[in-house]
Formats: structure tokens, C-alpha cells, sequence
């Protein structure tokens, strides 16, 4: 049997359906193919899902899938079932849960783990820069890492479809099989993306610590005392210095460029431990994002006829400083459309958190092909240069067949959407 954790909620949105998760459910499904090496898609009763399976299955292969550990922290072990043998239905099978119950389940304990991706990038930048020799599969992750953000310390602008890569690596959007060639090849490489590299890090941190501390059993009682001490004083550090959770109704949070926070004093399993902390805080912090993107909890909130969407991510941005995180909300709301038209409205939000410029909140609104798009800078002097560039915002959506809407740049802090749709998860913070 191989049994693995799932490293973030299995669902995928929007084409792969919710699949109950409760411990001590037996599922049989049939292999439909591999997502990646360790990644298998299954057709299960009430429809598709992707299950990280630690090995690879041909596909038709009949396996049962036994849900273990707990609800907050489930885990999945998949079995092949013989050829020749027809699998016993279970005495009790567990009623398919809805993503917002499975959500529930795991909200809390993610949200009090969760950190952005900023804490690990910088870490990971100064090993790398370091030359320190690490593991051949730690030092493969890392290089898979530190080769997604987003290159803005060579360049001035973002094009569309760098944007659209980075949602695609952000893991919201699946791609069914059956989609059409083009999309296919291009966004299926793409379908786990950093969830996935994050799952293959910590699994390879894992077994680095393991072996380290087998390797040194014998070590000192003081030597273990005060390398723990030291960890905990990171940890500890760590969430102070945490972006809030993202929920769903909230403004969107930049992370800036940080520092490196590697103590001197570790040793090789609490170097790994350290490196273990910060990649499974960004994967709760993942599994948050996947959470507020879920569609309303209460389906009597949803209008009839309304197509209302929405996505939220985080994009790591290389700058001169180091890696910065921006967020960014997609939605699509037909209920706040053009009254006179009638036709939905999208709305896409970001924030940016880079020097010289500081914290930027940017809002863009498009109604049947007319654009508005208010900036506002955190900074009085940021905002009044972003003013001054009002006619090449203006000149940049025409060059993209947009007519321009209202365009304004100010100062003040970040603003909460003004009619934000009910959600799973709230701040409560406030």
C-alpha cells in the first residue's frame, strides 16, 4: 500500500469534483492517467479527482482509495485492486461532501500555520547564493523554486499572458482532459505548479531531517537544547511577521521583499526543520487561497442567472530587493453589471508591495469593453508620480483595444471590495 498526505485540499477548481474526506472512508475508482510522476487522476463515483499517490498507475488500473488520518490533516493511500477480483462494496460508505464542508475541516488549522511565500523565498535565495551544499532532491526543489517568480528585476512590465501562467501555476484552474488541444498542451504543465513543487519540497525536506537525525542520534542533550531554542525563536518570529490570512471579502495583501532569517548555529536536521517550517506555512497559506476562491457557501445567495466568479492568488515577483508577492482577485459579477447593457462586469484587483514605490492597490473594473482603473499609493510622493503617468495608462489601454473609463491615482490604504460576495473564511481579526 502507499500512503501519502495530501500536501492541500483535494479539489481542484473548477472542472474536478469535491470528493468526501472522511477518515475511514474506502473509495474504489479507476486510474484515468498521471497528472505528474506521483500524481494520479481518478475517476471515483461522483466524479474526477487528483490524488498525490507517492508512485504511478496505468491508466484503467482499478484501485481502492482508503481516506486515513484526520479531517483537519487527511491523508489518501491508494491500492491496486487484482485484475481478476471484483472489489467488495464497503459496509458503509461516507456521503460526498460539499468544498465548503471540506473547507471547513481545515480552515482552522491552516490559518494558524499559514505564512506568505516572501519568509521562504528569501531563505532559499541566500542557500542558493551561499553555495551551501544541500541534498540532490532539497537542492532540485529549490532550483524548481526560485525559477517561478515573476521577473520584474529585469524588466519594467508584465505582459497578459505571464499573468495568465501564473494563474495557471497558482493551481485554481484545472483542464479537463477533453479540452481543446491548444489549451491543453499549454496549461496541463501547469496544473499544480507551485502547489505541487511546494508537496515534492516538503516531502524531500522530510526525508532530508529524517535522515539527518538518524544520522546524528547520538548528539549532545545541550547541542539538541539549543538548537531548538533557536528554531522556536524563528517560528515565533515568523508568525509575528505574517501577512494576515487571505479571506475571501478582504483587501488584497502584497508581501514585500524580506531578509534572510538563517541562524549560524544550525545544524543539518534543523536547517531542514527550518526549511520544513516556512514551505509547509506557504502551503497552508496555498490551501487558504483555494479555500476563499470557492464559490458561495449558501447556493440561496447566488442569483439565478448570474455567472459570479472568483479567484484569488499569490504571484512571487523577482525584484532587485529579492522576491516580493503580489495578490491578485479575479471576479466576474453579473449582478453589479452595466445597467444599461446588462452585461456582467469583471473586476481584477492586485497589490504590489516594491521599492522605490512602496505599497500600490490596484482596481480595474471592465464593462463591455471600457476599462476604469483607480490606483492607490500608500505613499503621498508614490501616488503623485503614478498621476503624472495617467496619459500612459491611457495610451497603454487603447493600444489594447480598451476605451479607457474613468482613471485616478491616490494616496490612502487599501480599501475591502465594496459589495464583497459571503465567503468561507472571515477575518477574524476585526
Amino acid at each position: 500500500m502507499t500512503a501519502v498526505t495530501a500536501p492541500s485540499p483535494i479539489v481542484s477548481l473548477p472542472h474536478v469534483a469535491a470528493q468526501p474526506l472522511n477518515p475511514g472512508a474506502v473509495i474504489v475508482a479507476t486510474v484515468l492517467g498521471m497528472i505528474d510522476a506521483s500524481t494520479v487522476r481518478l475517476e471515483l463515483p461522483t466524479g474526477a479527482v487528483n490524488v498525490p499517490a507517492g508512485q504511478a498507475f496505468a491508466p484503467g488500473t482499478r484501485v481502492e482509495v482508503t481516506i486515513g488520518g484526520t479531517a483537519a490533516n487527511p491523508s489518501v493511500a491508494v491500492t491496486p485492486l487484482p485484475a481478476n477480483v471484483a472489489p467488495a462494496a464497503p459496509p458503509q460508505v461516507a456521503a460526498a461532501l460539499s468544498p465548503q464542508q471540506i473547507a471547513a475541516s481545515i480552515v482552522g488549522d491552516a490559518a494558524a500555520r499559514q505564512n506568505g511565500l516572501a519568509p521562504l523565498y528569501a531563505d532559499l535565495s541566500a542557500l542558493a547564493q551561499s553555495g551551501q551544499a544541500l541534498p540532490a532532491p532539497v537542492s532540485a526543489m529549490v532550483r524548481q523554486l526560485l525559477a517561478v517568480p515573476m521577473d520584474l528585476a529585469s524588466k519594467t512590465t508584465v505582459s497578459a499572458a505571464e499573468i495568465r501562467t501564473a494563474l495557471m501555476q497558482s493551481g485554481l484552474v484545472a483542464t479537463s482532459p477533453g479540452a481543446g488541444a491548444g489549451g491543453a498542451a499549454m496549461a496541463a504543465p501547469q496544473l499544480a505548479g507551485l502547489n505541487l513543487v511546494l508537496g515534492l519540497m516538503r516531502r524531500a525536506l522530510t526525508n532530508w531531517r529524517d535522515e539527518e537525525q538518524a544520522a546524528q542520534a547520538d548528539t549532545s542533550p545541550a547541542a539538541e537544547s539549543g538548537s531548538r531554542t533557536s528554531i522556536a525563536d524563528v517560528r515565533q518570529a515568523s508568525r509575528d511577521a505574517a501577512p494576515p490570512p487571505p479571506f475571501r471579502s478582504g483587501p488584497t495583501v502584497p508581501q514585500a521583499a524580506m531578509q534572510p532569517s538563517l541562524p549560524d548555529d544550525f545544524s543539518g536536521p534543523a536547517l531542514a526543520q527550518h526549511l520544513l517550517d516556512r514551505t509547509e506555512a506557504a502551503i497552508a497559506r496555498q490551501t487558504l487561497l483555494q479555500v476563499a476562491s470557492l464559490p458561495d457557501a449558501d447556493p440561496a445567495s447566488a442569483k439565478a442567472g448570474v455567472d459570479a466568479r472568483h479567484l484569488i492568488f499569490d504571484v512571487p515577483l523577482a525584484t532587485p530587493q529579492g522576491t516580493a508577492v503580489a495578490q491578485f482577485r479575479i471576479e466576474r459579477d453579473g449582478a453589479g453589471g452595466d445597467a444599461e447593457t446588462g452585461k456582467p462586469m469583471w473586476r481584477a484587483s492586485f497589490a504590489i508591495d516594491v521599492e522605490p514605490m512602496g505599497r500600490v492597490h490596484a482596481h480595474i473594473a471592465l464593462v463591455d469593453g471600457r476599462t476604469s482603473v483607480t490606483l492607490r499609493a500608500e505613499r503621498p510622493e508614490s501616488a503623485a508620480l503614478l498621476n503624472n503617468h495617467v496619459a500612459q495608462l491611457e495610451a497603454s489601454l487603447r493600444e489594447a483595444n480598451l476605451e479607457p473609463g474613468t482613471l485616478a491615482c491616490v494616496n490612502g490604504a487599501a480599501s475591502a471590495p465594496a459589495a464583497a460576495a459571503p465567503g468561507l473564511f472571515l477575518d477574524s481579526t476585526t
